[in-house]
């Protein structure tokens, strides 16, 4: 018996390359106290992120295989073209220091890559926490708290013969607790 009985003719292996989204990012920060070059009178800081993602950029490619390999390639990019387009994601955060404490803030929000407006796989993410840094120690801990929508459409190749293809939707909701501790040497 041969591996390829198993596999009905096709190979183990597939070589290929995956190019994954391109993405850009333009970010600002100010530090509250900053015309002090003594780190003890600054107060705490600002930051803001906006990055754009273009999901639709997303390309298979096969190094090696049958025209049928490369026609399979792309159906797939064809239909990631269609699934998804670029989505602009933010993210704002601050944190004030009281000595050796500290307070934190952050936003994000990660808008929906998909291209279908009855698809929404857009995130929302909210976080406190507090600080403690002191000769070389420190320990965090902070709560994040993430809003989600998704939807699980999986990729259609060619015609299904007009069989509905069912999407699951799910509205998530969700938080984790997060703890840090180091020493610096």
């Amino acid at each position: 018996m041969n591996t390829t009985d198993l596999t009905d003719g096709y190979p183990v292996e597939y070589e290929y390359n995956l190019r994954t989204p391109w993405k850009g990012m333009v970010s600002a920060s100010y530090i509250i106290g900053a015309n002090s070059s003594d780190v003890k009178q600054q107060h705490g800081f600002i930051t803001a992120d906006a990055e754009y993602v273009n999901y639709a950029a997303m390309k298979y490619k096969f190094n090696k295989g049958s025209q049928s390999d490369r026609d399979y390639a792309n159906a797939l990019n064809n239909s990631i073209d269609q699934m998804y387009k670029g989505a602009l994601n933010v993210r704002v955060g601050g944190e004030l220091k009281f000595n050796v404490f500290a307070a934190r803030a952050g936003f994000a929000y990660y808008s929906s890559p998909y291209e279908d407006s009855n698809m929404d796989g857009s995130n929302m993410k909210l976080s406190g926490g507090v600080g403690y840094r002191n000769r070389g120690f420190f320990i965090d801990l902070t709560y994040v708290h993430t809003i989600a929508k998704d939807t699980y459409y999986p990729f259609r190749l060619q015609d299904d013969g007009g069989v509905p293809v069912t999407a699951a939707q799910g509205n998530l909701t969700g938080g984790n607790i997060l703890a840090s501790v180091g020493f610096k040497f």
